[in-house]
Order: C-alpha cells, then structure tokens, then sequence
C-alpha cells in the first residue's frame, strides 16, 4: 500500500540485490518528467515484481545491468526476474530492458 511518487529521476532503483519482492506498490511521476522512470532493476537477481501500480512519466519497469566500463567490469546481470499482476497506466515503456546493459 506504499505509494512513491514526484521523484526527479528514476523513482525506485535496487542494485545489485538477491531475493527481492517488490509488491502492493504504487509509482507515480509526472508525464513531463525526464528519467522519470518507476522501478529500475541493476543487476538484481531473484525478484517478484507484484500487484502493482505505475503512473510515470518515462519507463514503468525497466530491467538494467551496469553502465559502461564499470559496468562490464563487474559483469552482473540481472536474473530469474517474475513480473506479474502489474498496472501500467502511463509510461513511454511499461516493460522495457536498457539502455544500460553492459553486465
């Protein structure tokens, strides 16, 4: 029942987390907002996304794995992921993977 919301960036971002369980959630971001995404996974493994609401003014979910050198360097992919019983109301993506992708 927890809601996030007018955050100026990427709104909920987990990294490099194990056994995860994201549910009952609501995201709310402005449609104007740049980066305004509402939960950016980084090399995360073992994660529930359920029963949730998002609103936003870019990405809702959006699956991510390190950004450029430091991000091959440590070379972490995000894995064994479950998406399910989620509400995309607003989003330039509602399930999107990138653009940082270089574990």
């Amino acid at each position: 029942g927890t809601t996030f919301q007018n955050s100026p960036s990427w709104c909920l971002h987990p990294w490099l987390c194990e056994h995860v369980t994201i549910r009952g959630i609501t995201v709310k971001n402005p449609w104007y907002s740049q980066n305004g995404d509402g939960l950016d996974l980084d090399s995360c493994r073992y994660v529930e996304i359920a029963d949730s609401q998002f609103d936003v003014g870019d990405d809702a979910i959006c699956i991510k794995s390190g950004k450029d050198a430091d991000g091959r360097e440590l070379g972490a992919p995000c894995e064994n992921i479950s998406i399910h019983d989620c509400t995309v109301y607003h989003g330039h993506g509602g399930f999107v993977i990138g653009s940082e992708m270089s574990g």
